[in-house]
């Protein structure tokens, strides 16, 4: 690989995010980045297109960032990521999740050796209450169930895909309120693609991404499990539209556990 290539696009949608995506980008400069490009994908209104953008501030230590402008909606703001890349490689990370310095070389090395269409990866939760991270591992082992099945699903805060199926299948759904990881997970299955689950390397996410009560989130755990068993059941399609998730405000910075303070739930 020349200095000039690269294998890897990294897309991260983001929409008032400069409350998380400061950690992300932490992250990302402790990586191995080369040929790697970090793509940020502004979703936002008309009316702000002109606003400045805070979060690249402070890591210019990154050698290859850009910032492009999409339409609203995650979906977009994926589908505009990818197309400012040109990479055979494209990973998707949700603006908060958290990964560990070995990440990048890791996905190098499987980017090299698989077959796969697409994969996604073992995660954790940054929560320090225990209910909460056991109901991530709940949604974990789902996933594997699932793709122990032959039912894979590609959860859409990290997903890695080759760029020539990713284009194949036409990228995410733009219309859907909700639901657009599966539906992309349901696209490269009915396009003949294979998907899998790598239990390492493993990302940590957001659980307290908004200052919610156990009760609202035991309230959205069941309201995504019971789309997705009717997704995989009885053929239902998917949410368009908005949905309200009654989450609350988000929470301040500062309270997040970072990758190398978590054990991983195996020994590598």
């Amino acid at each position: 690989m020349s200095d000039t290539e690269t294998f890897l696009d990294v897309v991260i949608p983001a929409y008032r995010e400069e409350e998380w995506l400061p950690d992300l980008l932490d992250c990302l400069q402790r990586q191995n980045l080369a040929g790697v490009r970090i793509i940020i994908s502004c979703s936002c209104p008309q009316t702000e297109r002109d606003t400045p953008l805070p979060w690249t501030g402070g890591h210019t230590t990154i050698p290859d960032v850009s910032v492009v402008r999409a339409s609203m909606g995650v979906a977009h703001a994926r589908n505009a990521g990818a197309a400012a890349g040109e990479s055979p490689w494209i990973l998707f990370l949700d603006s908060d999740v958290l990964i560990p310095d070995t990440f990048l070389s890791s996905v190098r090395g499987i980017t090299a050796n698989t077959t796969a269409a697409a994969m996604t990866f073992g995660y954790y939760a940054d929560s320090h209450r225990w209910p909460l991270r056991a109901g991530t591992r709940l949604c974990y082992w789902y996933l594997r169930l699932a793709f122990s099945l032959g039912r894979p699903a590609l959860p859409g805060f990290a997903t890695l895909v080759r760029r020539k199926v990713f284009e194949e299948v036409g990228g995410y759904r733009p219309d859907l309120g909700i639901s657009e990881d599966f539906a992309f997970s349901d696209d490269l299955i009915h396009g003949g693609h294979a998907i899998t689950l790598h239990p390492d390397p493993w990302v940590l996410f957001s659980v307290r991404r908004f200052d919610t009560s156990l009760v609202a989130a035991a309230r959205l755990l069941w309201r995504y499990l019971l789309i997705d068993l009717g997704r995989r059941t009885r053929g239902r399609r998917y949410l368009h539209g908005q949905i309200d998730y009654g989450f609350g405000e988000h929470c301040r910075r500062g309270s997040r556990r970072h990758p190398a303070e978590v054990r991983p739930w195996r020994a590598r």
